[in-house]
């Protein structure tokens, strides 16, 4: 099964008020929200880790004024690539007058994304969740991801790479299940059974960071603990990245929209 990814290897995060170098001329730039901007690009990104400041914990949106809260504190933005697209709607919504839809259309030249961001140097532990509303069941022939965690070790030019996802694989009576990809050991590991279809649900994880064995990853739908993991290796790196929204390589049908409310980052929990 091919491996969870974010923005991919092609993508770095941008700081917005970071000065980059980069020997590829297609930078990444930062993109704004509030007018549909695109991040594209695949050169590397010269980052200096030192100048990200501890991720603000914490931290909610539920997009009432929009899609500008990822923004406002300069730790995050939203893009979209390959087709994707995201807007604010009126409907459907968890709470209040507004959600975010995230919309994909993958055509077989690669990801299809869709997504937020908050970025930083991550907490020590805390619960990172989201309110999710997905339609329609679809089949996924290669990975639809809804949570993904990057993060970056070097002080000097660092590379981001890949930490955990919480994406939806096929289940066996035509719905979608959580999955959790480890990217420490290359390896999808099954998170419970079917997630509700046309309904919103609340999508959480408990990230504990650790570069020792000392880690914890656990994944909650509606407060239930449907994947556990303590005991382990869950993060090498100075600062991180949280990205929310829609990302799909191969799923049919080939459009997908997935609605997003109420997203939080705490140290509290189920």
């Amino acid at each position: 099964m091919p491996r969870g990814r974010s923005i991919a290897e092609r993508v770095a995060w941008v700081w917005p008020a970071l000065s980059v170098a980069a020997c590829d001329p297609h930078v990444i730039v930062g993109a704004d929200p509030s007018d549909g901007g695109e991040v594209s690009g695949d050169g590397d990104l010269a980052l200096d880790a030192a100048s990200f400041p501890p991720l603000i914990v914490p931290w909610s949106t539920g997009f009432e004024t929009g899609l500008s809260d990822w923004t406002a504190d300069n730790q995050g933005a939203c893009y979209f690539i390959g087709g994707g697209s995201y807007r604010a709607v009126s409907s459907p919504v968890h709470s209040g007058t507004q959600a975010a839809a995230f919309t994909v259309n993958p055509t077989g030249n690669g990801d299809s994304e869709s997504r937020c961001y908050r970025q930083g140097i991550l907490p020590p532990a805390a619960y990172y969740g989201a309110w999710y509303y997905v339609p329609a069941a679809a089949f996924n022939a290669g990975n639809w991801n809804l949570f993904h965690f990057r993060g970056g070790s070097s002080t000097v030019e660092a590379l981001t790479h890949g930490l955990w996802d919480v994406s939806l694989v096929n289940d066996p009576d035509a719905g979608n299940d959580p999955s959790v990809y480890d990217f420490f050991h290359m390896q999808y590991l099954e998170a419970g059974t079917a997630i509700p279809i046309a309904q919103w649900f609340h999508l959480e994880v408990y990230f504990k960071r650790s570069d020792a064995g000392a880690g914890e990853f656990n994944v909650y739908v509606n407060q239930q603990s449907v994947f556990h993991a303590a005991g382990i290796t869950t993060d090498d790196s100075l600062v991180g990245s949280w990205h929310v929204g829609n990302l799909a390589t191969a799923i049919f049908p080939p459009v997908s929209t997935v609605y997003v409310d109420d997203v939080t980052i705490d140290t509290n929990g189920p």
